[in-house]
């Protein structure tokens, strides 16, 4: 069987949404970053409007619901592409976004979603091909 070689993500889509494929630890690292930079972005104007955080008004509320949201489908797709490339399944990535969505109440699951997070950022892949697809790393080994 020849060697399959490793096709870099041409769109947004493909590098955001995509839940196939490998996805090495610079790359999630950079990709992470682009969406927590999002997120604030997204939430900036929130800080300037002054907003009774007791008592929110509805569409505020729902705008904070989809933000999160969005976090949480781009984070797990991204976790699921990082631990494909460890040669590891989605079982992971989906206890991750159920600790991120428990870490909003409590400090205790925050600490196991940073230590969570962790793991999957600095999990060394597999070498060579697996069974997710081709090194992300190529011959750069």
């Amino acid at each position: 069987m020849d060697k399959q070689k490793y096709v870099p993500d041409q769109t947004i889509l493909e590098m955001f949404l995509t839940g196939k494929s490998r996805l090495n630890r610079l790359r999630y690292f950079k990709r992470v970053m682009v969406l927590v930079i999002l997120i604030n972005l997204l939430n900036l104007p929130l800080e300037f409007m002054g907003i009774d955080v007791n008592n929110p008004p509805l569409a505020i509320c729902v705008y904070v619901v989809i933000n999160f949201s969005l976090f949480l489908l781009i984070g797990y797709r991204l976790d699921v592409r990082r631990l494909h490339d460890s040669g590891k399944g989605k079982t992971l990535a989906v206890v991750s976004v159920i600790v991120n969505v428990g870490s909003i109440m409590s400090q205790y699951v925050l600490l196991v979603a940073v230590l969570l997070s962790l793991y999957i950022l600095f999990v060394p892949g597999s070498k060579g091909d697996n069974e997710y697809g081709p090194d992300p790393l190529g011959d750069n080994e």
